[in-house]
């Protein structure tokens, strides 16, 4: 053993092979995912310069290693905010997990509960605090945006301390919005969340969903089922926010015609807006119409796009000719 310094990590990765790492998880993460959700996980501040200089700082960190040490038992644990912790780290708040992977705040809770480390919930996470507290008993924060809503933001932390969340994390780094030069570029303008639910299999999440979406800021919500397709409906029955319908033609849909009218026939005093059948592109232009008749900067990016559909038509015109 020697006493020369060793590098924090090694950035010259060969992707061949079973290696585990970030730049690894990142490399599935766009294979596996959808294009737009592949930007939600990848995105980064500027044209990537906070990713780059946080790689530099790391890559200047060394670990030195003490000589003639007894390493027969290595202890890694350490007290943070007055508890014992098996390492020395925290599990940070991560936004939109569910995006990529069902349940996965929910894993990540848990396994930090396995690891006695603290898991640190986020403001724009796909599971509530209770969901949290429930299901992945442990050490728990939670990440406190410093919300325009002020009775909002008063909500929140009092439900994190119903549920026996030991500290927040106030977050105060978003007066505006950071500079996301893909989000522009894919004409990303409007925050959003995913969330996976089944008016048959998981009603209980979806009533719970329904019931607090507008006390979360949600002002819209659009729904997508097949078969009978019975989730935007349910939705509209217990959310007070408007509720736009996606029919999907669905592997075990009546060539999309159940999905459709399942959606499109609701009863009196329960309305659903429902778009064609897979119409996924009108529910989010739709949305985006619903949120700019509040909202003048989103108004004029629905002019403006409306006004490059008119050019788009006249340029095939030309073409044709």
């Amino acid at each position: 053993m020697h006493n020369q310094s060793m590098p924090f990590n090694s950035f010259n990765i060969n992707l061949q092979g079973n290696q585990t790492c970030i730049f690894i998880f990142s490399e599935r993460n766009t294979k596996r995912l959808n294009y737009t959700l592949g930007f939600v996980f990848n995105r980064v501040l500027g044209i990537n310069f906070s990713i780059m200089n946080n790689i530099e700082a790391f890559k200047a960190l060394r670990f030195i290693p003490k000589a003639l040490h007894d390493v027969s038992k290595i202890d890694y644990s350490s007290k943070i905010l007055g508890s014992l912790s098996n390492i020395p780290c925290a599990i940070a708040p991560t936004g939109a997990v569910g995006f990529g992977w069902r349940g996965g705040d929910v894993a990540i809770a848990k396994a930090a509960a396995q690891f006695n480390i603290p898991y640190c919930l986020s403001t724009t996470a796909t599971a509530s605090i209770e969901e949290i507290a429930n299901q992945a008993p442990g050490r728990h924060w939670f990440q406190a945006y410093i919300l325009k809503d002020k009775d909002l933001f008063e909500k929140l932390i009092q439900r994190a301390k119903d549920a026996d969340y030991e500290a927040l994390m106030i977050t105060i780094d978003l007066p505006v919005g950071g500079k996301r030069e893909r989000d522009y570029r894919n004409d990303f303008k409007i925050p959003f969340e995913i969330n996976a639910l089944s008016a048959h299999r998981t009603p209980e999440k979806m009533i719970s969903y329904g019931q607090e979406a507008h006390e979360r800021g949600i002002q819209v919500i659009i729904a997508g089922a097949g078969g009978a397709a019975h989730l935007p409906g349910m939705i509209a029955a217990t959310s007070p926010l408007p509720i736009i319908g996606v029919p999907v033609k669905s592997s075990n849909s009546i060539d999309g015609w159940d999905s459709v009218l399942s959606i499109l026939q609701m009863p009196g005093g329960v309305p659903v807006a429902t778009v064609a059948l897979n119409g996924a592109k009108n529910a989010g232009i739709l949305a985006a119409q619903i949120l700019g008749s509040s909202d003048k900067e989103i108004q004029q990016t629905i002019i403006e796009y409306k006004k490059s559909l008119k050019v788009k038509v006249m340029d095939s015109s030309k073409n044709i000719k």
